[in-house]
């Protein structure tokens, strides 16, 4: 599967999201990253995950699938790697790689903005 095929295909049916959470342990806010691209046929998804890894979830009725990678060292290659062949998803690819290469503990504010970022992008 060409690389450009993947970045094309995500540009149509991927997503970059950003999410926060608190957590109840530790009693402090956190950031996390999920890459997805959501799609009706299964094997397309499989062949994405040979190369990328990742998981993929079914929503239950088995007539469509989602692809995401959660992983820090997943999602920045998988980003890394597609991002020259981005048209739609360029600007958030970049965004949600900078939010990867802030370190968790010292940048709150950073992984704000760019929560933030990624959500105006999507408008």
């Amino acid at each position: 599967m060409e690389i450009s095929y993947v970045a094309g295909f995500f540009d149509g049916e991927g997503c970059i999201c950003i999410s926060k959470h608190t957590s109840t342990v530790i009693r402090r806010e956190g950031y996390h990253l999920v890459a997805s691209i959501s799609q009706r046929k299964k094997e397309t998804l499989i062949e994405i995950q040979k190369i990328f890894g990742g998981r993929i979830y079914g929503n239950g009725d088995g007539r469509s699938f989602r692809w995401e990678v959660v992983r820090k060292n997943e999602a920045q290659t998988f980003l890394t790697t597609i991002l020259p062949h981005l048209q739609l998803k360029r600007s958030q690819a970049k965004v949600g790689l900078l939010f990867l290469d802030l370190d968790s503990g010292w940048h709150q504010g950073e992984r704000e903005l760019c929560r933030k970022i990624i959500k105006m992008l999507k408008e």
